[in-house]
């Protein structure tokens, strides 16, 4: 499911430490060779079994423009100058939302390993103007977009409060193998709106040679807090793309299956190849 160089993970595991949404851009367009690998990634990056999202890349100020509706000036309520857009497009396959996550943080942590920011958008844009800038068929429909470009240098940047590592995993980091606490420890990391944080990792088996992680919505017995709405599940694809970068930084290649425990509620399994 996951297979990239050894150079590329490096790139994605500095990028989770240093990431940061970013709101405010210069307006100043990428190099070609940047847009042009970001591009490809596109096309290529890993999905998740059942996912079938598009990642399309829509570059230029009038995207940005026209998608989070710049107000004369060059402002926006939420989104300012941003010369490139990430569309993800939704043909409506069951588990389209975690795949959009998981594909689409894969362009944002390329993308920051490049400098360049971005920041992820469900709500506030134009969802019409995205599926025309983007060629959409008529069968699909735009699950979300991640707003990029050169970060503002004086726009403030906001250190958002994370879950502690006993909140988000429900067995302490010194009794889990090292390739685990380091992938929780990436999942600490990972960008949700609000910053809910919707998401809690059962590890089973740990002392056997294949221990199995399980995601969960919540931690089992605790209210969910409002309905089980589409950001919340683009929220935990991310988070299994941070866990499975992290995985693979300590060692242990993976894999995600999404065949989730109906009676409980599961998201997903992860269990090491091999």
């Amino acid at each position: 499911m996951m297979s990239m160089d050894s150079a590329t993970l490096l790139r994605w595991r500095q990028a989770i430490d240093r990431r940061r949404s970013v709101r405010k851009f210069t307006g100043e367009s990428l190099e070609p060779g940047i847009v042009g690998e970001l591009e490809q990634l596109c096309e290529t990056c890993a999905h998740l079994p059942g996912g079938g999202v598009r990642v399309v890349l829509v570059s230029g100020q009038d995207a940005g423009r026209r998608i989070f509706h710049w107000l004369p000036g060059g402002m926006a309520t939420f989104i300012h100058r941003s010369s490139l857009v990430f569309a993800i497009l939704s043909s409506g396959l069951p588990h389209d939302p975690e795949d959009a996550g998981f594909c689409g943080e894969q362009v944002v942590l390329d993308a920051c390993s490049r400098g360049v920011g971005t920041c992820w958008v469900s709500g506030t844009f134009s969802r019409k103007a995205a599926l025309s800038l983007a060629g959409a068929a008529s069968s699909e429909h735009v699950v979300c977009v991640v707003a990029a470009g050169w970060p503002d240098p004086g726009a403030s940047v906001r250190h958002k409060r994370r879950k502690p590592f006993s909140r988000i995993c429900d067995t302490p980091p010194d009794a889990l193998p090292g390739w685990m606490r380091g992938a929780i420890n990436c999942v600490q990391l990972a960008p949700s709106g609000t910053n809910l944080q919707p998401w809690w990792f059962e590890v089973r088996g740990r002392a056997s040679c294949t221990p199995e992680v399980v995601l969960w919505p919540r931690k089992p017995g605790w209210a969910s807090g409002g309905l089980e709405i589409g950001p919340r599940r683009i929220d935990r694809g991310i988070a299994m793309l941070h866990f499975s970068v992290g995985a693979s930084s300590g060692g242990a290649d993976g894999r995600w299956r999404l065949d989730s425990d109906s009676d409980r509620g599961a998201v997903a399994r992860f269990s090491v190849e091999g």
